[in-house]
């Protein structure tokens, strides 16, 4: 019986520090949803405009979510084809696990996401 040979290897990515609360009112914000359970959140209550999600994974694993306040039930989840929508009234921005129940390293590139806060309205 032969030995079995194995090659392992890994990609570098720095998973995202930020995602903790902090205000996110322009610009462009990129992370990653790593871990099961996972997710980032971002305080929008002083943006305007409109928010653009780009997620670079072969499957659709990462929902994001915008709350009108910190415990609103019914929170507006973006369309996952138009991935894009007005960010008012919005205050609370989660970006999670879209089945709460697979990380997004399945597949090369999943998980990661890229935020867009501009005027342009979606199409």
């Amino acid at each position: 019986m032969s030995e079995d040979r194995v090659t392992l290897y890994a990609d570098a990515f720095t998973p995202n520090s930020q995602g903790q609360g902090e205000a996110f009112s322009s610009s462009t914000k990129r992370g990653a949803i790593e871990f099961v359970d996972d997710f980032d959140w971002y305080n929008v209550a002083s943006a305007t405009g409109y928010l653009r999600f780009t997620y670079s994974g072969p499957l659709d694993l990462v929902a994001l979510l915008l709350y009108n306040r910190l415990n609103d039930a019914y929170p507006r989840t973006l369309d996952p084809v138009v991935n894009c929508a007005p960010i008012a009234p919005a205050t609370l921005l989660v970006v999670r696990d879209r089945g709460l129940a697979r990380a997004g390293f399945d597949e090369s590139l999943s998980g990661r996401y890229t935020l867009e806060i501009s005027d342009t309205t979606c199409p």
